[in-house]
C-alpha cells in the first residue's frame, strides 16, 4: 500500500496512470474527449440503469482501435487505451467487486465487463459529488468509520478536499453519489471520544463525527481537515485549564523525572516540538545548539519536547531519541515524548497555545513549532515550524536584556495606579485653565482658618458670609457651583464693578475670583469709611501681589475670610 495520505481506489489507479509513458497518457485524454464529443456512451452502449449507460468492455476495444485512425494500430494498443481511461478515472467498473479493488490493469480482460463514465453529466446521473470529481485538491482519503443516527457506526469513505475546503464522506472509495458533506469554511475540528479514534467537525448546526484506525491516523486526519479550512478546538486538561501561569506547569525529562516550570525563573525560555525524522531537521538542530551556546550563560534556556504527532516522524524510543541527538551535541533540557494537540497534549503546549495561537488557532501544525517565554514567565511569541531559530535571535536578545521584575515590584506596580486621584485635579484647570489661582484656592487650606477661628470677634459677623463660601467649600470640587457663587460678591458691590467689566472685563474676570479670596469683604467694612477708596482696581492690583508674594500669611486676617 502506498504511503501517501490519499489512499483508496480512485487514487492508487490514478498513481499508476501517472507512472504510465508521457505519449500513452496524451493519446488516453485524445480518445477520451472524442469518446465524449461523439457520444459514443449514449449511443453504443448498454442501458445498466434506467438513466445511466455503459459500455461493454470488447465493445469500447473496438471502438477505440476506430478512433485511434491508425491502418498499423493493434488490439493491444486499443486495450492500453482502454486501461488508460480507467486508470485516469475516466471511466469505472461498473459494480466492481471488493477483490478487483487493487486491480490497475487489464479491465479489458473480461468481456462482460461494463465500463461506465465516472462524469455524472456524461452518464446521464443526476450531477452530485463522486470520489473522482472530489479527486483533485484532495489531501486526505481513506476509510473510516461513520456515526449513524440509527444504526450506530458504519463503516464509509472520507475524503478532505483543500481546494473546495469540504471533508466528503461516501459509502466506499468508488462511489457516484456522496452521503454527507460538510463545509470546513468557518468549521471547528476537535478530537472525540463518540467512536474510538474520534474526529468531530462542527459548523453552525451541523456536525460529523468519524472515527480512524489509529492513534496516528487521527492526528493526521485532524491535520488534514485544518489545512483544509476547519479551525482547531482545544480539548484543555486539568492541569493547564488550571494554570494561572508558566511557572505552575510540570512535566517529565527524558529520564522520567518531574520538572517544574518554575525551575526556570528569571530565564528566557524557548520551548519547542522536535522529531528526528522531519525534513526541519537538520536545519532546526544546528541552529537551536548554536543558539544554546551562545545564549546559555545569559539566561537562555531551550526546552525540547519530542513528539510522534505528525506523519510519525519521532518514532524512536527515548534511548534512540537521545542516541540521534548526540551528532548535534545538543546539550539542553529534553523531555518525554508526548503529545502537543488533543485531550491528552502536555501541559506546557496546552498552555502556550492557549496564550499563543496561531494561525490554525491553538493547533501545533507541525514539528519545530516554537514558544518563547520572557523572564518573568510572560508568553512572548510564537514562531511557525519554517522560521528558523537564528530568524528570531534579535528577539532573543531583547528579553535577555530586561531584568526579571521582584515580587515587591509586582505589587508596587498598583500603587503607580493611585495618581489617577490626581487626574480630576488635571481636569480641574479644564475648566478654569487660565486660573493660576486654582492652587491659590489651595492656599487658603480650611483648616488653617479653623485655627484660625478662635478670632470669633471678626469672624461671628463675618460667619454668615463666610458660611456662603462655606457652601463654596466645595471648592474642594472647585466645581462650575463657585463660579456663580463668585457672581454673589458681585451683586454686593456691583458699582464699584460694573465700571470695571467695563474698563477691564477680561482681565478682572478672574480678579472676580480674586475677590474670592476678599469675599469677606468685611475689610471694607473695617474702613467703611474709606468706602472712598472702593476703586478697588487699586485694592485687586495691591491684592494680586499679595497672591504673588507670600504675604497670604500675613492677611491670615483674610485666609479664614476664604
Amino acid at each position: 500500500m502506498s504511503s501517501s495520505p490519499v489512499q483508496g481506489r480512485v487514487f492508487d489507479r490514478y498513481r499508476a496512470f501517472e507512472k504510465l509513458s508521457e505519449a500513452t497518457q496524451t493519446k488516453v485524454k485524445e480518445v477520451a474527449e472524442a469518446l465524449v464529443n461523439e457520444k459514443v456512451f449514449a449511443t453504443q452502449s448498454v442501458s445498466v440503469f434506467s438513466s445511466v449507460f455503459g459500455i461493454r468492455a470488447d465493445k469500447l476495444v473496438e471502438v477505440v482501435l476506430k478512433q485511434l485512425n491508425n491502418p498499423e494500430a493493434t488490439k493491444t494498443e486499443a486495450e492500453a487505451i482502454v486501461d488508460g481511461l480507467v486508470l485516469s478515472g475516466v471511466l469505472a467498473v461498473h459494480k466492481e467487486d471488493a477483490a478487483a479493488a487493487s486491480k490497475t490493469e487489464k479491465f479489458y480482460e473480461n468481456a462482460s465487463t461494463v465500463l461506465v463514465p465516472t462524469d455524472n453529466k456524461v452518464a446521464g446521473r443526476p450531477e452530485e459529488h463522486s470520489v473522482w470529481s472530489v479527486r483533485d485538491g484532495a489531501i486526505q482519503a481513506g476509510a473510516v468509520k461513520r456515526q449513524a443516527r440509527l444504526f450506530g457506526v458504519k463503516e464509509g469513505y472520507a475524503v478532505a478536499n483543500e481546494k473546495v475546503k469540504t471533508l466528503f464522506v461516501f459509502t466506499d472509495d468508488a462511489a457516484f453519489q456522496v452521503k454527507t458533506k460538510i463545509d470546513l469554511n468557518g468549521a471547528f475540528v476537535e478530537f472525540d471520544k463518540a467512536v474510538e479514534h474520534g474526529i468531530k467537525v462542527t459548523n453552525g448546526n451541523a456536525s460529523l463525527v468519524i472515527g480512524v484506525a489509529s492513534k496516528d491516523l487521527q492526528d493526521e486526519w485532524l491535520n488534514s481537515i485544518i489545512n483544509a479550512g476547519a479551525t482547531y478546538r482545544e480539548a484543555f486538561n486539568e492541569d493547564a485549564q488550571n494554570a494561572k501561569s508558566f511557572y505552575e506547569l510540570k512535566d517529565f525529562d527524558i529520564q522520567g523525572k518531574e520538572v517544574t516550570m518554575s525551575d526556570f525563573k528569571g530565564k528566557v525560555v524557548l520551548v519547542v516540538n522536535v522529531s528526528s525524522q522531519c525534513g526541519l531537521t537538520p536545519t532546526n538542530y544546528p541552529e537551536l545548539v548554536a543558539l544554546d551556546e551562545k545564549y546559555r550563560e545569559q539566561g537562555l534556556v531551550i526546552l525540547a519536547f519530542p513528539c510522534n504527532q505528525f506523519a510519525r516522524q519521532e518514532p524512536g524510543t527515548h534511548e534512540e531519541i537521545l542516541e540521534f541527538v548526540k551528532q548535534y551535541n545538543a546539550q539542553f533540557p529534553f523531555f518525554e515524548k508526548h503529545d502537543v494537540n488533543g485531550a491528552n497534549a502536555r501541559p506546557v503546549f496546552t498552555y502556550l497555545k492557549n496564550q499563543l495561537p496561531g494561525s490554525f488557532g491553538n493547533f501545533v501544525k507541525w514539528n519545530f513549532t516554537k514558544f518563547l517565554v520572557d523572564r518573568n514567565g510572560v508568553p512572548f511569541k510564537r514562531y511557525a515550524p519554517k522560521e528558523l531559530p537564528f530568524s528570531f535571535e534579535e528577539d532573543i536578545k531583547t528579553l535577555l536584556a530586561q531584568e526579571p521584575k521582584s515580587e515587591e515590584a509586582a505589587t508596587e506596580e498598583p500603587k503607580a495606579e493611585e495618581p489617577k486621584t490626581e487626574e480630576p485635579k488635571a481636569e480641574e484647570p479644564k475648566t478654569e485653565e487660565p486660573k493660576t489661582e486654582e492652587p491659590k484656592a489651595e492656599e487658603p487650606k480650611t483648616e488653617e482658618p479653623k485655627a484660625e477661628e478662635p478670632k470669633v470677634e471678626e469672624p461671628k459677623v463675618e460667619e454668615p458670609k463666610v458660611e456662603e463660601p462655606k457652601v463654596e467649600e466645595p471648592k474642594a470640587e472647585e466645581p462650575k457651583a463657585e463660579e456663580p457663587k463668585a457672581e454673589e460678591p458681585k451683586a454686593e458691590e456691583p458699582k464699584a464693578e460694573e465700571p470695571k467689566a467695563e474698563e477691564e472685563p477680561k482681565a478682572e474676570e478672574p480678579k472676580a475670583e480674586e475677590p474670592k479670596a476678599e469675599e469677606p469683604k468685611a475689610e471694607e467694612p473695617k474702613a467703611e469709611e474709606p468706602k472712598a477708596e472702593e476703586p478697588k482696581a487699586e485694592a485687586a492690583k495691591v491684592e494680586e501681589p499679595k497672591v504673588e508674594a507670600p504675604k497670604t500669611e500675613e492677611p491670615k486676617v483674610e485666609e479664614p475670610k476664604a
